[in-house]
């Protein structure tokens, strides 16, 4: 898949100094297009509440070269940088109130548009426990389900072994990088979901996984998802909160009853008992689903070239491809026209081909 070049700006903004989550869904609510969003300029960043910190990152404007060779170097990899402005982009997530605006991704990416159902629950889960999650997970992918889950041990790993042993689709959101598999133990499932799933993060590859990352974690899972089925959760699981996640998201959410007896069900029946989940008895009461489609598109030219010096750079540019060395002839100053590049790249005009000559798009 190619990285479009709005993938690369959501991408520079998502990592930006003084510019987190919640700053660039201000971004995202208030312009929608990262385009727009680096055009915005000082008074409009100021207008949405920016920090100086995050002003004066953007006011630097999009090192689009940098990202570019990264994007690459993934890629070469077989990870997929996709962002909120991707026709790729898991339609589910984009809706939540937080949706991460970059994920990486490996391995099938048609399932990025498949319907999904998640299965969570407790790593030192009961043989029940491992049993329950396993018939799930094989059940859900029999209905044409694509099984989400953490990729932790016991229900996780059971429930994505369920859709594998089916010969369905199964889907792991990792609380680190795609290439890092957490926990190790887990490796020949890293692999087998790699090679027959995919594999889902919104941190960068190499990022290892930190205790911080795991609840955002959960909310992807959610949020990709028409349901959520928490098999065995104590009072304090982190299942819990993938469930309230869940809710919020107004996403169904299903408890698997337990024993009565067992400390891993209490917090399971307290979903039931307070009527946030329903009793899930049977995976019957699940209603099959179809599988989905994806497509993918490019670069959209936003507007007309807006300077001169815009105008003179493009006219230079050959069919066949030219060099910067060509260009200099145009514009002498070389950051003056990395930028000038940048902006026509940006609205689509050209592109930098494999021999690193510009062409027109």
């Amino acid at each position: 898949m190619e990285t479009n070049i709005k993938d690369l700006l959501w991408l520079l903004l998502s990592e930006g100094p003084g510019i987190g989550l919640k700053a660039v869904l201000t971004c995202y609510h208030t312009w929608n297009d990262p385009v727009r969003i680096w055009q915005a300029g000082r008074e409009g960043w100021k207008a949405a509440g920016l920090s100086e910190k995050a002003i004066a990152y953007l006011d630097q404007g999009p090192a689009l070269d940098q990202a570019r060779k990264r994007a690459e170097n993934w890629q070469e990899k077989g990870i997929a940088l996709i962002s909120l402005s991707s026709d790729f982009y898991p339609e589910p997530l984009r809706s939540i109130f937080d949706p991460p605006p970059v994920l990486f991704a490996a391995g099938d990416l048609t399932l990025l548009h498949a319907p999904m159902m998640a299965v969570v629950g407790a790593r030192r889960c009961s043989s029940y426990g491992e049993q329950a999650a396993l018939y799930i997970g094989e059940g859900l992918a029999r209905r044409g389900y694509a099984v989400v889950s953490g990729m932790a041990a016991g229900v996780d790993a059971a429930a994505h072994r369920g859709a594998l042993k089916a010969g369905g689709h199964t889907v792991a959101v990792l609380g680190c990088g795609i290439d890092i598999c957490y926990p190790p133990e887990n490796l020949k499932l890293w692999e087998e979901i790699r090679t027959g799933g995919l594999i889902l993060s919104e941190h960068q590859p190499g990022t290892r996984p930190m205790a911080g990352f795991f609840p955002g974690r959960n909310r992807i899972i959610s949020g990709l998802s028409r349901g959520v089925i928490v098999v065995e959760a104590g009072e304090k699981s982190g299942s819990l909160i993938t469930a309230d996640f869940a809710l919020e998201q107004g996403r169904s959410v299903y408890a698997v009853p337990g024993s009565f007896f067992s400390l891993k069900c209490k917090g399971t029946h307290a979903l039931v008992r307070d009527r946030a989940a329903a009793l899930l008895v049977d995976i019957d009461d699940i209603e099959p689903a179809a599988n989905g489609l994806v497509c993918g598109r490019g670069p959209e030219k936003d507007r007309e070239p807006g300077s001169e010096e815009e105008r003179a750079v493009l006219r230079k540019i050959a069919p066949e491809g030219t060099t910067m060395e060509e260009l200099l002839a145009v514009q002498s100053d070389v950051a003056h026209l990395q930028r000038t590049l940048s902006m026509l790249e940006l609205f689509g005009f050209i592109r930098q081909s494999a021999d690193q000559k510009w062409v027109p798009v």
